[in-house]
């Protein structure tokens, strides 16, 4: 499910994706498979495993550049942000 939602994410763009997506995680769900929400100190720039679920990839977010996630995932190697300020 975590490769389906990725393809999800790279294929088509517009409002089909969005349909695509959300089709993709109710079908996570009605599978008992929980998708996290996106997380500042955990997401990556895709869907990625994390335990017996998965986590919602930065790059799914809407009007969130390759840069910008580039910046945050750098950043993280200094450690986890503590703060919106930190952030």
């Amino acid at each position: 499910m975590t490769a389906l939602l990725t393809a999800e994410l790279q294929g088509v763009a517009g409002p089909m994706r969005e349909i695509k997506m959300s089709q993709a995680i109710e079908e996570c769900r009605r599978m008992n498979i929980t998708v996290l929400s996106p997380d500042i100190n955990k997401s990556l720039l895709s869907f990625a495993i994390e335990g017996a679920a998965i986590r919602f990839g930065l790059s799914a977010i809407k009007n969130v550049g390759t840069a910008a996630i580039d910046s945050i995932i750098e950043a993280r190697k200094n450690g986890n942000f503590r703060s919106f300020k930190d952030f």
